[in-house]
């Protein structure tokens, strides 16, 4: 059951309603209900939902590699496991030709701990790639330190290119 955060809810949706690129940048404490957000505004929205976990780069990928293929081919028994996060965004950016897809990467501190360039990435695949789609990306994390120096920062990849950014308090 979803209870409060119906401003946040209708802020993603009026995004969402747009129907061109958006990123939200979600961050607050543990706890606080950043993921019930999201799952609430996932609900029938066609969406890749990664989970970062504290773990090295091949693990990682490997997890992200099945967000991926759970959401495209979800009777996939075996998903492979991409080469590289850049062909991960490549497969996305195929998926965003047939239909309007969400892409969230929660925990994402942990997705840079494994791969910092990963900031860049996003940089290069949004300017180049995905400010041109209907793409609603949701970059999630407890780390307000992350999400405020790291993400937020004007000397960040990601500076201006982000659409809202949502600090849940408690």
């Amino acid at each position: 059951m979803f209870i409060g955060r119906m401003n946040e809810l209708d802020t993603l949706n009026k995004l969402w309603n747009s129907d061109s690129f958006a990123c939200v940048l979600l961050y607050g404490r543990k706890h606080v209900g950043k993921t019930s957000l999201i799952s609430e505004f996932c609900k029938g929205k066609k969406t890749i939902f990664f989970s970062a976990p504290a773990s090295a780069y091949d693990d990682t990928l490997e997890g992200f590699s099945k967000a991926l293929f759970s959401c495209v081919s979800p009777a996939m028994h075996v998903p492979p496991v991409l080469p590289d996060f850049e062909t991960i965004l490549q497969n996305i950016e195929t998926l965003l030709a047939k239909e309007r897809v969400v892409l969230v990467i929660d925990n994402f501190s942990n997705l840079y701990h494994a791969n910092p360039n990963i900031l860049s990435l996003l940089q290069q695949y949004i300017e180049q790639h995905f400010a041109s789609t209907g793409l609603f990306m949701i970059l999630a994390d407890s780390s307000l330190s992350f999400m405020e120096n790291q993400v937020m920062d004007s000397s960040s990849p990601l500076y201006g290119l982000y659409s809202k950014s949502m600090k849940l308090l408690p």
